[in-house]
């Protein structure tokens, strides 16, 4: 009982220096320069803030939009959350906290290891719905999302085992009458694929679901979006581009061998049968760990939300994320 005791005062005493920092950066104005970051998850969110954040200049804000997460907790079993997810206050007040650095959790500051920052870094895999709502509320964000091809996705989430997905499809629904009616043509076929209960084809589902949302937000064309193929196959061209889009070409230009260097690490939560290297050669792992009629199957679900313009049954995209930014912007 004493171990205990002494641990939680170490917690205690540490929560309250940190909280002292954030306040302290807050007053000072470090926190004026914000940069978000979005992905669904096992999509490459975490190596991209490796990348961004390589030298940890930047305040990292972790996960902050979880459902579960949000203070008071929005519903025991939420994981995304929605415009009007239980009035707008509390999706408010989340922004807020996001945008002054107030989080100090286990769960959203991972950790803090420097009293100065440069600005705030927000991490997110659950956004997709409230894009606008975000934009609205911290208008200077500087926004970028990575797109991963939903296969890799799915077949990575059903092995990653360190983590809990449990959003079934139905889930996006029954929460939001917004939401539902943009979802309105494909409810009934939502239905049908999560009956057969395969976990890969609900992943590949809730992936599609969660960027036909995200490319309704008229905020979208202000996000840089990458591929994570394109980044694994051409950093020289991609990583020098994304420092741009964020307003960091004169920090990336000084930084550039310690950044190229960096970009070989994978990132904390990388397996080992999903390296940088097999992604460059277009070796993906769910082209020969899926069965042919998932891939197919995968393939009908892109086709009716359409988004089989941007993956197929290859391990790259269809097109550039130039152009898919474009189409976005038009």
């Amino acid at each position: 009982m004493r171990a205990i005791r002494a641990k939680k005062r170490r917690v205690h005493r540490l929560r309250s220096i940190h909280e002292l920092a954030s306040r302290l950066n807050l007053l000072l104005g470090n926190y004026h320069e914000k940069i978000f970051i979005l992905g669904d998850g096992r999509s490459g969110t975490n190596w991209l803030v490796n990348l961004v954040n390589f030298d940890r200049r930047y305040r990292l804000v972790y996960e902050p939009f979880h459902g579960a997460e949000f203070r008071p907790i929005l519903d025991a079993g939420a994981e995304y959350p929605f415009p009007a997810f239980h009035g707008d206050s509390a999706l408010s007040a989340q922004f807020d906290k996001a945008a002054r650095g107030k989080f100090i959790s286990r769960h959203v500051t991972l950790d803090y290891p420097r009293p100065l920052y440069r600005g705030l870094l927000v991490k997110d895999i659950n956004a997709h719905m409230v894009l606008d709502e975000l934009s609205q509320a911290i208008p200077d964000l500087r926004k970028a999302m990575i797109m991963r091809h939903p296969f890799a996705v799915a077949a990575s989430k059903t092995r990653y085992k360190n983590h809990h997905w449990p959003t079934l499809p139905s889930y996006f629904l029954s929460k939001d009458e917004a939401v539902k009616s943009r979802l309105g043509p494909q409810s009934k076929f939502i239905e049908e694929i999560e009956k057969r209960e395969d976990p890969l084809l609900n992943f590949i589902t809730v992936w599609c679901i969660l960027h036909k949302l995200a490319f309704c937000s008229s905020s979208i064309r202000d996000f840089y979006i990458v591929f994570y193929e394109e980044l694994s196959f051409e950093p020289s061209q991609i990583v020098p581009e994304l420092f741009g889009a964020l307003g960091l070409t004169t920090y990336f230009e000084r930084h550039k061998s310690v950044i190229d260097a960096l970009f070989e690490k994978p990132s904390r939560v990388t397996m080992a049968d999903n390296t940088i290297h097999a992604s460059r050669q277009g070796k993906a792992s769910w082209m020969t760990s899926l069965t042919p009629d998932t891939i197919d199957r995968g393939l009908d679900i892109l086709r009716v939300f359409g988004l089989d313009h941007i993956y197929g049954n290859d391990h790259f995209p269809k097109l550039g994320a130039g152009d898919l930014r474009a189409q976005l912007s038009g």
